[in-house]
C-alpha cells in the first residue's frame, strides 16, 4: 500500500514534468512560426485581389487570385479602418495593397479604402 502511493506520486510528478516540457516546446515552436510569418509578411509586396480570407494561427490568412502564396498577418483594428475587423470586413474580390516593409496594408472594399497596421517583429 505504501509502495503504491509512492509509485502514484512518481507518476504524477512525471506527468507534470512532461506537461510542462510539452507546453514550453509548443510555445517555442509557435513563437518561431509566428516570427517567420510576421517577417515574411513584412518583407512581401502585395498587390492584388483577394481570393479567400480566413483565420490561421491566431491571425488572418488570405490568398490573392492567381498566386499560390498564402499571406498570414496579425492586423490591428483602429480608427484607421473605422474599427472594422479585417477578416470580418474583407471578402473575395476586394483589393489589397502593401509595399515591401511598409507598416500598413490597404484594403479597398465597397469602393472605400481602409488602412490596417499590423503586428511586426521587434528585435528583442
Amino acid at each position: 500500500m505504501i509502495m503504491s502511493k509512492k509509485i502514484r506520486n512518481i507518476v504524477i510528478i512525471f506527468l507534470c514534468v512532461f506537461a510542462v516540457v510539452y507546453i514550453l516546446t509548443a510555445n517555442h515552436f509557435g513563437r518561431k512560426r509566428t516570427k517567420q510569418e510576421i517577417l515574411k509578411f513584412d518583407n512581401s509586396e502585395i498587390y492584388g485581389v483577394i481570393e479567400d480570407v480566413y483565420i490561421k494561427h491566431h491571425g488572418v490568412g488570405f490568398k490573392i487570385i492567381g498566386e499560390d502564396e498564402e499571406f498570414i498577418f496579425y492586423p490591428n483594428t483602429s480608427e484607421l479602418n473605422d474599427n472594422k475587423i479585417f477578416n470580418h470586413w474583407s471578402k473575395r474580390g476586394d483589393s489589397v495593397f502593401k509595399s515591401q516593409n511598409s507598416d500598413t496594408l490597404i484594403l479597398i472594399t465597397n469602393g472605400k479604402k481602409y488602412k490596417y497596421t499590423f503586428q511586426r517583429f521587434d528585435n528583442e
